[in-house]
């Protein structure tokens, strides 16, 4: 049964089941192949991956290129930047954290093994904002510190806001495609080798002799609970390559973009996304599409262990992959971690706009499909197909959340005017066809349409979004 809730209550209503955000420890990090027996092949499902270095890549002749700029803080520089961090407990009173100094980035972002045997190294770079390029401040990422707002690891923040694209030859600019925006919870520091940053850490070289070289360590943690998050962008002119479909990581996200003034901003809860994993399957009965070629396998046997296979949870094969593999999976997932994220994803050819944002997804489902809900016309309806354990760790079932946030205008267009008179019918089902017992809700707030599914159980459901006119 949907419920019309007003803003508040929905609010308090959805956070006493979802909002408290974390196991007060380290953040949980997936095994590696040094776990994994001899002869058997493990794959891995992950919630997301980022790479925090800016470069800019352009060939001799600048016929072509590619760049990836995280902004720095609005203090130090003039232009696209990152305008302010905030954290609040109740809602009401905000405090700000103050950007850290800049420790500087991994050398290298990239590499490629030459016939030759020697690597060649895509070096990192720091730049400032060139609006005749259209190209945005690329800085190093840097830690914020939140004193008011301790986590298990110290007051540190790590903030990414990326801006990446391409140069395009004919325009002689570069164009913005992609954006990531993050909030992760460290303790970050520099140490004198990768040993030393251990296996739950980050290790981001700086210097020719890689991993033999001093670099900076970050560790991941849990968010405190109850802890909401504002991250505040200026991002001038830029703003207009906002544009599409999002996906994120935010319980309760909340997005206003002010085109004037080229600021946007995001706010919202972390949630808690499952790493999930298959059992240890000789090689002889992994799939034939997943199966790892025999002379890997050998490789793998003559180094006295097996093989494993990472993959994201929002990658373009995700969801292919789970399918193939779903009756190796452990029915429980291997732990919790804690995600503040939104990032941008594939879009569907059904009423998206240019310069204009369509709509955002957030899940704390593991694997999820890597593009916008798709369109059925049949029923005038959007589906999202999304992918988890069945089981949390401790043995409990793992309740399912989903937000779908629509701009107005893209509502309109999808179902025609007269919204705010019409009954928003949510559905969640199986591959069985069978439904999901779910709490689903319906509301419009600063001309976003807001759905959202919440208490559902995978493990691998369609949601379903549409209207009824009265």
């Amino acid at each position: 049964m949907i419920k019309q809730f007003s803003t508040f209550i929905l609010s308090m209503v959805l956070t006493l089941d979802y909002a408290s955000a974390a196991q007060k420890s380290a953040g949980y990090r997936a095994p590696d192949a040094r776990q994994v027996k001899v002869g058997h092949y493990q794959e891995i499902f992950e919630p997301s991956t980022f790479n925090t270095t800016s470069y800019t890549f352009l060939s001799e002749n600048k016929s072509r290129g590619n760049f990836q700029a995280n902004l720095p803080p609005c203090a130090e520089v003039e232009g696209s930047c990152i305008q302010s961090l905030e954290f609040s407990k109740d809602q009401n009173t905000w405090t700000k954290a103050t950007p850290g100094k800049d420790e500087g980035q991994r050398s290298y972002s990239s590499g490629a093994l030459l016939s030759s045997g020697a690597w060649k190294w895509n070096t990192t770079s720091v730049y400032r904002e060139d609006l005749t390029q259209y190209l945005p401040n690329g800085a190093t990422v840097r830690g914020w510190d939140a004193l008011d707002h301790p986590h298990a690891g110290g007051t540190s923040y790590n903030v990414v806001a990326t801006l990446s694209g391409y140069f395009d030859s004919g325009l002689k600019k570069y164009v913005i495609n992609e954006f990531d925006f993050r909030v992760i919870p460290v303790s970050r520091g520099i140490v004198s080798n990768r040993q030393e940053c251990g296996d739950s850490g980050e290790f981001q070289e700086i210097g020719p002799e890689g991993m033999k070289n001093p670099g900076l360590c970050f560790t991941p943690y849990d968010f405190p609970e109850n802890l909401k998050i504002r991250l505040t962008l200026n991002l001038g002119s830029f703003v207009k390559s906002l544009n599409g479909w999002f996906d994120g990581r935010l319980f309760q996200p909340e997005v206003n973009i002010d085109s004037k003034n080229g600021v946007l901003q995001i706010s919202g809860y972390p949630l808690k996304v499952p790493v999930i994993s298959t059992e240890q399957i000789p090689y002889e009965s992994v799939p034939k599409m997943i199966s790892p070629e025999i002379s890997f396998q050998k490789e793998q046997t003559k180094s006295g262990i097996g093989m494993l296979n990472s993959t994201v949870g929002n990658q373009s094969l995700a969801l292919n992959r789970w399918s193939k593999l779903e009756n190796y999976m452990m029915e429980k997932n291997l732990g919790l971690q804690t995600i503040w994220s939104l990032t941008s994803f594939s879009g569907n050819n059904k009423c998206v706009a240019r310069n204009s944002v369509s709509g955002i997804v957030s899940t704390n489902a593991t694997v999820y499909q890597s593009s916008a809900p798709e369109w059925r016309a049949k029923d005038k309806s959007l589906n999202f197909k999304v992918a988890t354990s069945h089981l949390n760790y401790d043995g409990d079932e793992f309740k399912g959340y989903y937000s779908l946030l629509l701009t107005a205008k893209t509502a309109t267009c999808l179902w025609g005017k007269g919204l705010t008179k019409a009954v928003a019918k949510i559905s969640v089902q199986g591959r069985d066809g069978q439904s999901s017992v779910a709490t689903t809700s319906y509301g419009i707030k600063n001309n976003w349409a807001n759905f959202t599914a919440a208490g559902f159980t995978f493990s691998s459901p369609i949601i379903s979004v549409t209207f009824q006119k009265k």
